[in-house]
């Protein structure tokens, strides 16, 4: 868990998707480590679903990415 926190921490902003890749763990097994480091103060969830998609479709107009790739966690300041 020290690990994907100082991974964030070096990144400044990760999503889920990214972390699940990285440390190969399933996306459900990184929610519940990450949990605990966001209930201790150290990290922030946000879901950052204003981005643009491939193709210039909104997100809000496509649904072909997963929804991990717009969960972010960084590191409280």
């Amino acid at each position: 868990m020290t690990d994907i926190y100082q991974y964030i921490e070096l990144k400044g902003r990760v999503s889920l998707l990214d972390l699940s890749r990285h440390f190969h763990i399933k996306e459900s097994a990184l929610i519940q480590m990450l949990d605990f480091w966001v209930k201790k103060g150290k990290l922030t969830a946000t879901n950052l679903t204003t981005s643009v998609c491939v193709g210039n479709k909104t997100c809000a107009d496509c649904h072909s990415c997963s929804e991990s790739a717009f969960l972010f966690y960084m590191r409280n300041h």
